[in-house]
This record gives structure tokens, C-alpha cells and sequence, in this order.
């Protein structure tokens, strides 16, 4: 079996997770500066991971999870916050705030269920409406 390692330098920003929906799309979550002044950022690739777009979002939480159920439809989390995109990540929308001191994860099993998971306070949040 060969192992073959790929090396992107696609930020100077922390990537912290990466979620694949198939072979070729796949989303990247992380945050960007530091301090009171942290913001998230995706990258998204379409190819199988050969290139990757940037998406800045505006959003002044960093992300830890990303998950996506298809094409279109996914999550992220960071801080206390879930956000949602019906556009493939291209728009995103909080749809729960504050449910956390920190969000470190994030799953779902179709567009309805799914959960996340809390660091500081060791708690789980679950929906059965597509948001936490």
C-alpha cells in the first residue's frame, strides 16, 4: 500500500476540522486571528482536495466542527454557536447561540437530528429541527 502525504499552505490560520460529503467536496473549519478579535473561516474544495477555496464569513466565533449531509445542507459550530448552510457553505446562518461555553463537535444523521457536543461543561445538545 503506498501512503501518499499532501501538504496545502492554504492560510496562516488554525485549520481545526475537515469533513468530506464524497470524494471529491470536502469543507474545512478553523479560526483566524487571535484574542478578543477571532473569527472563523471555511475552505472548501471540490476536487478532491487539490484546491481549496477560502470563505470568509464575517461571524466573530472561531470554528471547531464542520459537517455536511449533502452537497448543500451543513453545519458548523464554534463557541456557544451552531451555524447552517442550505448553499453548499457559501451563506451561512446561526441557527443556536449560546448553548455552550465552547462547541468542540458537531454530527447529524439526516437535515433534522443531529448533535454537538461542549468542552468546558461536558455537555451534549441535541435537535430534532436542525438546530441545537
Amino acid at each position: 500500500m503506498q501512503v501518499v502525504y499532501c501538504i496545502f499552505n492554504l492560510t496562516h490560520n488554525e485549520l481545526l476540522s475537515v469533513h468530506f460529503f464524497d470524494t471529491n467536496t470536502g469543507w474545512a473549519v478553523g479560526s483566524i486571528g487571535s484574542g478578543n478579535s477571532r473569527g472563523g473561516i471555511v475552505v472548501k474544495t471540490t476536487d478532491g482536495g487539490n484546491s481549496w477555496t477560502e470563505h470568509k464569513f464575517g461571524q466573530t466565533i472561531w470554528t471547531n466542527d464542520v459537517y455536511f449531509i449533502d452537497a448543500n445542507i451543513g453545519w458548523m459550530t464554534g463557541g456557544g454557536d451552531v451555524l447552517k448552510t442550505n448553499d453548499g457553505g457559501d451563506n451561512w446562518n446561526v441557527v443556536s447561540t449560546n448553548l455552550s461555553d465552547k462547541l468542540n463537535s458537531i454530527s447529524f444523521i439526516d437535515e433534522n437530528v443531529g448533535w454537538t457536543v461542549g468542552g468546558w461543561n461536558g455537555s451534549i445538545h441535541k435537535t430534532d429541527y436542525g438546530g441545537c
